[in-house]
């Protein structure tokens, strides 16, 4: 600054004295040419001065300018600005907080939108036009879109989402049941409005809540179940041990004492033997259901899909091949792994095989198929395909359910225990089924 003031002071003297000769000589001297000399210095001083201080307001305005849009390309030193040493170290100090503030602010950015992008939950950030703003890694995997540019993209896939979204408003809530990649999903969504650079955003979240509703359901059956069989044991066992003891009984008495006609003594035995079979066979279908509340946990392994799909048709090649029923196992690639429970896996595979040959039981061309590949997500898929008589549109929705059979005398566990297996591998089980054509099982890890 000592020097910008130097250079102003000099020049301004310099301006003064030269005026104070002009003047003397213009009235005390007839040296014409000194005077016009002295005349043209004297203006070149003054635009010099001029010069100078436009240079300098220039250059300061270049700096607010680089302050302003934060560019600092430039190297603004005391030569730049025509400053003191003073001087260059308070400009060097404003630059230096502006590029320490500019560079916390993008570390802040680059931090917030790691975060966002590692987030579990999907979010989406839209303008009043459908323009998506930002959207997450996790949005785009639950929507299964590479690229979305607009809501409008999401109408081919999920029409109902994109119609919720734009009638939404701040606060609102709610659950929404759409086919995603090929699976019924329960997507909740909450909505904030808010509003950046005067234009009003919408900030959605988005979960998959499909598997929480399916744990709940079956944390509700397996209670139920729970309660259900400590009763029924309580009331079982008395009849069970009750109804032998007076088999016993009464066929010693009838060997002492012959007072009851044959007659009936074979009646009271036939009802007592009833009664013994049919509380064993109670008790037997209790601890299956004490089975379905006591499910292990996995213990996870990277495995080959072959060998598990291949330990499972060996199981069944021969009964197979007496019922005269194709066998198809195809796995792509050869090499495909997944990171699973083999045997819990392997008892899901059988349920499933053994469901599909009693479908298929006086069906003419039969055919089984187990098919392990990625699907479009390059999520690992195993299907268990059959054409055999199907499932009837009425039962889809119930197969799932605990104690639900389309068989008879089928306990309904099976396919109950062999979701809950699937969601305790963070995957789903799906069916399709066209009766009488083809039924299939998707086992999605």
């Amino acid at each position: 600054m000592r020097n910008f003031t130097f250079q102003i002071y000099f020049r301004v003297v310099i301006i003064v004295l030269v005026s104070m000769l002009l003047a003397y000589l213009w009235f005390n001297t007839r040296l014409i040419v000194t005077k016009g000399v002295l005349v043209l210095l004297l203006v070149y001083l003054s635009f010099d001065l001029v010069s100078y201080l436009k240079k300098a307001n220039r250059r300061v305005m270049d700096l607010f300018e680089a302050i302003r849009y934060a560019d600092f390309t430039r190297n603004y030193t005391t030569r730049y600005l025509g400053g003191s040493p003073e001087y260059d170290f308070l400009v060097q100090e404003v630059i230096d907080s502006y590029r320490k503030n500019r560079s916390e602010k993008e570390e802040l950015v680059r931090y917030l939108e790691t975060i966002v992008q590692h987030l579990s939950v999907g979010l989406l950030v839209f303008g009043k036009d459908g323009h998506i703003e930002t959207v997450n890694t996790a949005a785009k995997r639950l929507l299964n879109l590479v690229v979305i540019r607009n809501l409008k993209d999401l109408n081919s896939t999920s029409p109902a989402l994109v119609e919720a979204l734009e009638t939404s408003s701040s606060g609102d809530t709610g659950l929404l049941r759409l086919t995603l990649t090929g699976e019924e999903r329960t997507l909740a969504y909450a909505v904030t409005e808010f509003i950046r650079k005067d234009q009003k955003l919408k900030l959605v979240s988005l979960k998959d809540i499909q598997s929480e509703l399916q744990n709940q359901e079956f944390d509700a059956w397996r209670n139920l179940t729970r309660v259900l069989t400590h009763e029924i044991v309580n009331s079982i066992t008395p009849i069970h041990s009750l109804s032998g003891s007076l088999k016993g009984l009464l066929q010693s008495e009838w060997e002492n004492d012959q007072r009851l006609t044959e007659e009936t003594y074979d009646d009271l035995m036939d009802s007592l033997a009833v009664m013994e079979r049919r509380s064993e066979s109670l008790m037997q279908l209790i601890d299956a259901y004490r089975r379905f509340s006591r499910l292990p946990k996995p213990d996870f392994k990277v495995v080959s899909v072959g060998t598990i799909l291949q330990n499972v048709a060996s199981l069944y090649k021969s009964e197979l091949a007496d019922k005269n029923v194709e066998l198809v196992l195809r796995v792509e690639p050869e090499t495909l792994e997944v990171t699973a429970d083999p045997q819990l896996v392997e008892f899901v595979l059988i349920n499933l095989v053994k469901n599909g040959i009693q479908a298929m039981d006086g069906v003419p061309n039969a055919r089984l198929e187990l098919i392990g590949e990625n699907d479009k997500t390059q999520r690992v898929t195993i299907q268990v395909a059959d054409t055999g008589k199907g499932i009837i549109p009425e039962a889809m929705d119930k197969i799932f359910v605990p104690f639900f059979s389309t068989k008879q005398g089928g306990s309904g566990i099976g396919l109950s225990l062999s979701r809950q297996i699937m969601l305790q591998h963070r995957g789903t089980l799906r069916v399709e089924s066209e009766p009488g054509v083809r039924t299939v099982f998707t086992l999605r890890f």
